[in-house]
């Protein structure tokens, strides 16, 4: 008797687990999806994004910007990384069985959300690692050598940003009563750069960090200067794009930093 109803259970939980995997629909575009303090991590089409988990304000970090320096202009042409036609994260193209997979070992911190990329000859990844509040973008590429590049990385930023450097300096448009509130809030005194509108503008190279603030979101996002990992490169206002020049590695990196307030 208890044999046979312990069969009975069994059975209507593996069907309970497969009517689950044929009825899971995942987020559109977000197969792996990671909650890191105020801030949410996870993938789309082209790569990965930060946002928070209610707001509708994004920062991408997509392979498919990533550019090779190959002059010295910083308005020269870019020679992208990848191809740029019929290329998007494979992530989200995964058997189903493996998107689930993935999106609940994300979820509960097994795994890290990255991208894959793989046409043609090919084949590069993006991962991503957190600690604390500092996410680790990395780019892996087995059968490319990224040693020998001039590889700038890039994250985009939204129209309505304000960013400014550690000096003072700020990189986009800006109105008086957004400056008083800036020095009122951070103590800093606004100073505007006097290419200001120029399409591309360099980092000044004094500057020891940028910050991102959203008028929309609380806190502000922070990516430093480092001595022989990275270093800032410009800010394009036309494709919304900060471009971070890294080292010369087979596996560079960059890292942006979670603050509530300016430091």
């Amino acid at each position: 008797m208890w044999k046979n109803k312990l069969f009975w259970m069994e059975l209507t939980f593996i069907f309970a687990i497969v009517f689950i995997l044929i009825s899971y629909k995942l987020p559109q575009g977000k197969v792996m999806y990671k909650k890191t303090g105020r801030y949410v991590i996870g993938t789309y089409d082209y790569g990965l994004f930060i946002s928070q988990a209610s707001n509708d304000y994004f920062y991408n970090v997509s392979p498919l910007d990533f550019y090779i320096k190959n002059g010295y202009s910083i308005s020269d042409k870019k020679n992208y990384l990848l191809a740029q036609n019929n290329n998007y994260n494979k992530t989200n193209s995964l058997p189903k069985i493996e998107q689930l997979y993935y999106s609940i070992a994300s979820y509960f911190s097994l795994t890290q959300p990255f991208a894959l990329f793989d046409s043609l000859n090919e084949n590069v990844k993006l991962t991503s690692s957190t600690k604390d509040d500092v996410v680790r973008f990395t780019l892996i590429s087995p059968n490319k050598n990224l040693s020998d590049k001039n590889i700038f990385m890039t994250m985009s930023f939204n129209e309505n940003d304000l960013i400014i450097d550690n000096n003072g300096y700020m990189y986009t448009k800006i109105n008086e009563y957004e400056k008083a509130g800036l020095k009122n809030l951070y103590d800093i005194e606004i100073r505007d750069i006097n290419d200001i509108s120029q399409t591309i503008l360099s980092i000044d190279r004094s500057a020891e960090f940028i910050v991102i603030i959203n008028k929309n979101m609380p806190g502000l996002i922070k990516i430093s200067n480092t001595d022989n990992a990275y270093k800032l490169g410009n800010i394009d206002k036309e494709k919304m794009l900060i471009s971070i020049a890294v080292q010369n590695s087979e596996q560079p990196f960059f890292e942006i930093n979670f603050q509530e307030r300016l430091q």
